[in-house]
């Protein structure tokens, strides 16, 4: 299973500048006496270097083999596999194909919608199922897991603590904890018939859940803290939760992301207010990674600048379900209209309508003096001189033709 990798170790006698305008791409070669290393970087994550709209992007939908653009999360294994979930079954993509799964070629599943994937510490992937539990998969078996006495139920995150043990979060019946190869549930008054959204574990061993409607609660050694609204939560319900790089806890709720901080006070990011937050995550850049209903989100904790990708900004579609990166440092996302997503930080530099240009239909590029000169099929010549656009002045009486070829003289005439 081959991932394409532009970060491997390679030397090269040249260095090239790529440009990917509209739907074009042009390799400009500059001779170096001097070979280049491009290694691998070890952080995690992208760096601010270039801005969301500026990564390399690629798409999955139905046509390249999805069952449903719709997707619930996306997540890469230890054995580096890209797993995705949706309300139609379970993917696997090796990069070039994908495996499917759904109720039909695995008959313990009562339905085929699953929400979510999770690993342990061990290497067993669990699977968070609509109405069959959680699903365990261990050397290549699949294998179905209820409370007993139970046909089903349907459950919405799982995470590991300390000890190994896995806490589920559930639709409408609270929180489960599976000890001892049993699925039993939490009896505490405020999880009865109440929908859990995620589950995390804090640095401490505290068990951190969050709800649909009924804020959020901190479980510490049989103790239960609840926080709400009117002790600062944005909204009482919280769609995801993650453990900060400074330890503490950020939710994203319906109504923006907020954190608690070291004095447990919650504190809320005020440039997410009104987004709907459904998946967070962290790198080693300081930057938050946001999925929203209004699209992708990069929120440097440092400078507090907050850079986003919508569809106006060329985001396929405007709904982010989860992120995650991968081995590469690859950003996957899925969403809930476009497929799966992939983005990258690779050798190009990207040109759009957004940016200035004329137009996304490019034909032709000529490089000249230090500039680029991009005809498009609105008639436009487009030209690009250290990343700044400018229109051409022509004085042709064709000028609203498609630009298909541009020549230039010895003279410099065009």
């Amino acid at each position: 299973m081959d991932f394409l990798d532009l970060t491997d170790s390679t030397k090269l006698s040249n260095t090239y500048n790529f440009y990917i305008v509209g739907l074009r791409v042009i390799i400009v070669s500059t001779f170096l006496l001097s070979c280049v290393s491009l290694q691998a970087q070890n952080p995690v994550g992208i760096s601010n270097k270039k801005s969301l709209a500026d990564l390399s992007m690629d798409q999955w939908t139905s046509k390249e083999g999805l069952v449903s653009n719709n997707l619930t999360s996306v997540f890469q294994s230890s054995d580096k596999f890209i797993w995705i979930t949706n309300f139609n079954g379970l993917l696997r993509f090796d990069g070039v194909r994908f495996k499917f799964w759904d109720k039909a070629t695995l008959p313990i599943l009562s339905t085929s919608s699953l929400y979510e994937t999770f690993e342990d510490s061990k290497g067993n992937l669990w699977f968070a199922s609509q109405s069959s539990g959680i699903i365990k998969l261990k050397d290549n078996e699949f294998s179905l897991i209820l409370p007993p006495g139970q046909n089903s139920l349907s459950v919405r995150c799982i995470a590991e603590d300390n000890q190994g043990d896995l806490w589920i979060g559930t639709n409408n019946d609270g929180v489960y904890v599976f000890k001892d190869s049993v699925l039993q549930k939490i009896e505490y008054d405020e999880f009865y018939m109440l929908s859990i959204m995620d589950i995390v574990v804090d640095k401490s061993g505290n068990i951190w859940v969050a709800t649909n409607g009924n804020g959020l609660f901190k479980y510490s050694s049989g103790t239960v803290k609840k926080y709400t609204v009117a002790d600062g939560l944005p909204h009482s319900t919280i769609n995801r939760l993650t453990v900060g790089s400074d330890d503490n806890i950020y939710g994203g709720s319906v109504n923006g992301i907020f954190f608690i901080d070291e004095t447990g006070k919650i504190r809320i990011i005020e440039k997410l207010h009104n987004h709907e937050i459904n998946d967070l995550l962290f790198d080693d850049y300081k930057n938050i990674w946001i999925a929203s209903e209004q699209g992708l989100y990069r929120y440097d904790l440092e400078s507090q600048k907050l850079d986003s990708l919508t569809e106006a900004k060329g985001l396929p579609g405007s709904q982010v379900s989860s992120i995650r990166f991968d081995h590469e440092n690859s950003l996957w996302v899925a969403t809930k209209k476009a497929g799966l997503l992939r983005f990258r930080d690779v050798f190009f530099e990207n040109y759009s309508a957004y940016d200035g240009l004329s137009s996304n239909n490019v034909n032709i590029i000529v490089p000249h003096k230090n500039s680029l000169y991009v005809g498009c099929d609105d008639g436009v010549i487009n030209v690009i001189i250290n990343g700044q656009i400018s229109k051409f002045q022509q004085n042709s009486p064709h000028r609203k033709q498609g630009i298909r070829d541009i020549l230039f003289r010895d003279s410099g005439d065009i």
